[in-house]
């Protein structure tokens, strides 16, 4: 059963002005810690929360453009990837943000790591890169060129349950497919097609 709207609560309209910009994703480190990324215009803002979404604050731009992903391993450490290469990392909850280098200069729109030290990075394209120093150096995956059956389309969503992955693409015609992986990307099938766009995927339990 998958009706699972109890689970929701209705809460009071958090204290935060967007000034604009559009919400993009939200990660929690726990229960009360949080960042979320926006964008307006060509450029990207970051907002924190340490009371669960109440209050948000916005923190310094360290002067990227858009941003696609983020990702908390704990309560102090984040990254978040954008567009042409745009990669940084904050190791104070997301009050403060450094630029890192990127493995690539493309759009860079996932970023998942499994522990603090390991983690993995998606391009656009399909090439997906690997760290295991905390995302201080980053090297290509085994397979150069992730799903080659659908190099000629775009990466739309990237989803990681444990060592199964879910993988959204948009080819050259507008077709919208779904692949999926059981053993991290090392061999995929495909789950679903449509004629129109897949923007994202959302894999749900049995409960």
């Amino acid at each position: 059963d998958h009706n699972r709207q109890e689970l929701w609560d209705i809460t009071a309209p958090s204290n935060i002005n967007l000034n604009g910009s559009t919400p993009l994703a939200t990660v929690y480190s726990d229960s009360t810690h949080a960042a979320m990324i926006t964008n307006v215009g060509n450029n990207a803002e970051v907002f924190v929360t340490s009371d669960a979404g109440a209050d948000w604050s916005e923190v310094p731009n360290p002067g990227i453009n858009d941003l696609l992903d983020i990702f908390k391993t704990n309560a102090t450490t984040a990254y978040a990837v954008g567009i042409a290469g745009t990669y940084i990392k904050s190791t104070d909850g997301g009050a403060n943000w450094i630029i890192k280098t990127a493995p690539v200069n493309e759009d860079l729109i996932k970023i998942y790591f499994t522990s603090t030290t390991d983690g993995l990075m998606v391009t656009r394209s399909g090439a997906v890169f690997i760290t295991t120093d905390g995302g201080d150096g980053w090297n290509p995956a085994n397979n150069s060129q992730w799903l080659p059956i659908y190099k000629a389309g775009n990466i739309t969503d990237v989803i990681v349950n444990g060592s199964t992955l879910y993988v959204t693409t948009a080819d050259n015609s507008g077709a919208g497919h779904v692949y999926a992986s059981i053993d991290n990307g090392t061999h995929w099938g495909e789950e679903f097609f449509t004629a129109l766009p897949v923007p994202a995927v959302l894999p749900l339990d049995s409960s």
